[in-house]
């Protein structure tokens, strides 16, 4: 069962990311301290009253309300004493700016109603404006999106007068920022990118960080990380020396959400904890809380729910120190660390947790939702009877209000199946009723799931109902469920990976492919530069001599006055400069055409490694198919031989439809369902078994997903040794495997990590099948797996008593394309893929032991 988190107001964002530093800027002491000394020195009341209502103004925006307050209320007593209409204008804006800046949202918005109106009589057109960006400000931030968008149009006919470039930039910015909260993801962007245009021309840095960001938020709501994380790239570089700007955590907290829908946990995680550590700085309990927050759901979704429940309770510490939190959402926050704790069977806590949830529930839904998970959470502490009380008062609630609570029922159905006979009766439920009550809740807890929609319900509830036919010995039923259940399960598992990994997909692929060439491209790069640097030497050596022999020719003319032998030297020096400069075209075109051999040498270097790679992987697929077949054949086998009986039966049948005998039709009909049934089963079976061949067959995707290795690895195993087997009825080993219990779930790649394996388990075969050829007699072939935990490294070991690898050779196994294998049975690719997986992808090592022609030891290690 689970519970949501009631979505915390969007009011947060106003708060946490200060989009009005968009149109108030900070003001820094320095200037509030020449404002309050000008204050000092003013004599006449009117400068005064401006003086008390700027300080205030410069005030707010930098956090300091209580401040602006006290210089507002000096305003506004002075204000009164003159009765001047204008001075009424400047204190109650200064009010509606510090009611804003201290999230008193109701009554900013009241007080900027009452200075637009007076606005609206003394034709204070731009004041008009930026008052309506704040009110539109204040209902983004209580949710009330078309209201906030009337508010943004309504300055439009002034838009057009003053054609102002950075006031652009604010609407048009607000605009888009509404857009995104209304999920209109197109439009958002479409307005985003035209105030970053007027941001731009008007040189507004503040308000081009704030673009940005929205934009890099609409991608990351319409999952479009990828963009999402190009857009933070970019203004990473921007960002560069405003660290302290309240937009540099918003930036973090929208690289988080892309890196974290992305995969990449460990880079959300640390922009995180950076947030916190900002938040802690600033004693920012908003940025602290909405940290905490992301923290715990990339933890809870790494089904760490210990680490996920403590950041939430940091959450809920931050968020009851903000007034504006309401009751509804620190419920829901208990609820949910109830619910981590739950997980990792901290019943008492849990408890606590979700009692108080039930104490801040305010309205009656949520009342309801909460009495309900405190029911299952007395269910998973084993105290029956409590849940019974709490589940029954949540039933209670719902019929007595009219409502209809999704999950009661269910919760009711599950406690009852499982409550001793004396709680039963001491609830008013007898023994005797327990088998009816539970399989009527049970169903009424399904058909509501089925109503909402939600897949993740309906599995939890076929799980269920199972448990309950299983509990009644109705075991066909009890099946039914399962399967429906797995089923489930499994179509939602590969869902949440397809999701996680799309936007990935195409960045590994590429990332993968260009580094394979980098290393060749910077070679010719070199070699390329150093002939460059040889010709240029040669030429400057020419040149230096052209020139001795120019002076050599001053010299003489000088000294002799030969005009003959000037002219005699002249022509010789001009045939060596000609010469020279000759030569040099001839070594540029040299150079020019060696460029090009070596882009095309380049080019088809990344063709043959792309078919080479692709027939590596196909080779492991020969393996896999020759493994995999014998096991498609036995529900084959079963299929077949229930068709025919069907077809029998099916003329029986017809027969004593004939005959009349109704009995014994009614008798071969229910056979033949039976019999159909099973076709059915083993030929999903058979589908199972071709689909799981397929998902070895296709392109890694390059998700990391945490992996049960002993299952990995047995697996594989058994598919290398029946691929031989397949090819060779005479070969046999001993397989002996020593898997480590308690293993961690390691973060891994299956596919890649699978062919690894694949391709370890197939040299070790091929090993002992030469020993066995060789000397036969009484060798016995042994191939040992294990699996272990060292040092926080996890270790996969393949063993084999077989040739054994030469000492000369054991440096040149893992390079590409070497081989010991005859020609035509092995690329030389194998190893060195394995070496490129287990190393680059996944930052482990791979070693090998070896006693030549005696055994050989491959040491798989990865990082936990």
């Amino acid at each position: 069962m689970k519970l949501t988190v009631p979505a915390l107001s969007v009011l947060f964002s106003l708060i946490v990311f200060s989009l009005p530093q968009t149109f108030a800027q900070k003001r820094g002491q320095a200037e509030i301290d020449s404002l309050k000394n000008e204050l000092v020195k003013a004599r006449e009341d009117s400068t005064r009253l401006n003086l008390l209502c700027n300080i205030a103004n410069a005030y707010s925006p930098a956090g300091q309300v209580t401040l602006a307050m006290k210089y507002v209320n000096e305003a506004e007593a002075l204000s009164k004493r003159l009765n001047w209409k204008k001075g009424k204008f400047k204190w109650l804006y200064a009010s509606a700016v510090a009611n804003y800046y201290a999230a008193n949202i109701s009554v900013a918005i009241a007080r900027f109603e009452q200075v637009g109106a007076l606005a609206d009589t003394l034709h204070l057109e731009t004041q008009k404006h930026l008052i309506n960006s704040y009110i539109a400000s204040c209902f983004i931030g209580t949710g009330k999106y078309d209201e906030a968008l009337k508010r943004i149009e309504a300055n439009e006919p002034y838009l057009r007068k003053t054609r102002n470039n950075k006031i652009l930039a604010n609407d048009l910015l607000l605009k888009g920022g509404i857009y995104v909260k209304k999920a209109q993801y197109s439009e958002a962007i479409k307005y985003l990118n035209q105030a970053l245009g007027y941001a731009k021309a008007a040189k507004n840095l503040p308000v081009i960080f704030a673009i940005h960001l929205n934009i890099a938020e609409a991608y990351v709501m319409s999952k479009n990380y990828q963009k999402a994380l190009l857009i933070c790239s970019q203004t990473e570089k921007m960002l560069k020396g405003y660290e302290t700007w309240p937009q540099y955590t918003h930036f973090l907290a929208i690289r988080a959400m892309a890196n974290q829908a992305t995969g990449n946990y460990n880079k959300a995680i640390e922009d995180g904890l950076l947030i916190v550590k900002i938040g802690i700085a600033k004693s920012n309990q908003a940025e602290l809380m909405q940290a905490y927050m992301n923290l715990a759901g990339i933890y809870a979704k790494l089904k760490d729910y210990e680490k996920a429940a403590t950041n939430y309770k940091h959450a809920l510490t931050a968020a009851k120190k903000i007034k504006q939190v309401s009751a509804a959402y620190l419920s829901g926050l208990n609820a949910t660390i109830a619910q981590n704790l739950i997980e990792v069977e901290q019943y008492d806590q849990a408890v606590a947790y979700s009692k108080q949830a039930v104490t801040d529930a305010l309205d009656m839904p949520t009342k309801i939702n909460t009495l309900n998970a405190l029911a299952w959470t007395y269910y998973k502490a084993k105290n029956y009877e409590q849940a019974l009380i709490n589940i029954k008062e949540a039933a209670r609630l719902e019929t007595d209000n009219k409502l209809k609570i999704t999950g009661i029922y269910g919760t009711m159905g599950t406690i009852i199946r499982d409550a001793p006979d004396k709680t039963l009766l001491a609830a008013g439920i007898k023994p005797g009723e327990r088998d009816m009550l539970m399989i009527k809740y049970l169903n009424i807890g399904w058909n509501e799931s089925f109503e909402s929609g939600n897949a993740s319900s309906m599995e939890n509830a076929h799980r269920e109902l199972s448990l309950a036919y299983e509990k009644l010995h109705d075991y066909r039923a009890a099946f039914t469920h399962y399967k429906r259940y797995r089923d489930m399960a499994d179509s939602l598992d590969n869902i949440t990976k397809k999701t996680d990994t799309k936007q990935k997909i195409a960045r590994f692929e590429y990332e993968k492919r260009e580094d394979s060439l980098k290393y060749v491209q910077r070679l010719a790069t070199q070699r390329l530069n150093e002939q460059m640097k040889l010709q240029k030497a040669e030429i400057k050596s020419k040149k230096y001599q052209s020139y001795f022999y120019m002076g050599g020719l001053a010299t003489l003319v000088v000294l002799s006055g030969f005009i003959g032998l000037n002219y005699y030297n002249q022509r010789k020096a001009n045939v060596l400069i000609n010469q020279a400069n000759a030569d040099l075209n001839n070594k540029q075109e040299e150079i020019t055409a060696q460029r090009d051999q070596l882009a095309e040498a380049i080019t088809e270097l990344k063709a043959a490694q792309t078919q080479l790679v692709q027939s590596e992987k196909m080779a492991s697929l020969g393996e896999l198919t020759a493994g995999i077949a014998h096991e498609i054949q036995n529900p084959l086998n079963f299929v077949n031989n229930f068709s025919e009986v069907s077809t029998e039966m099916l003329t029986e049948l017809n027969d004593e439809l004939v005959k009349g005998d109704i009995a014994e039709a009614q008798y071969l009909a229910t056979e033949l369902k039976e019999a159909l049934e099973k076709i059915n089963y083993h030929g999903k079976r058979a589908d199972s078994i071709v689909k799981g061949m397929l998902e070895h067959s296709r392109a890694s995707n390059g998700q990391k997903e945490p992996t049960d290795i002993n299952k990995l690895t047995d697996e594989y195993l058994r598919l290398a040794y029946h691929g031989l087997r397949a090819k060779d009825k005479t070969f046999n080993a001993d397989l002996i495997t020593n898997f480590a219990d308690d293993l961690p779930m390691a973060n891994m790649i299956p596919q890649e990590m699978g062919r690894v394996m694949l391709n370890l388990f197939n040299n070790a075969f091929y090993a002992v099948h030469q020993k066995q050829k060789n000397i036969g007699g009484n060798y016995k072939p042994v191939v040992e797996v294990s699996t272990t935990l060292n040092n926080n490294l996890l270790q996969i070991i393949v063993k084999d008593n077989g040739t054994g690898i030469p000492d000369d050779i054991k440096d040149k196994i893992m390079q590409p394309f070497f081989t010991t294998k005859p020609t035509g049975q092995g690329t030389g690719l194998g190893l060195s893929l394995s070496y490129d997986v287990v190393v680059k992808v996944h930052g482990g090592k791979i070693a090998v032991d070896s006693i030549p022609g005696e055994q050989t030891t491959f040491i798989v290690s990865l990082p936990v």
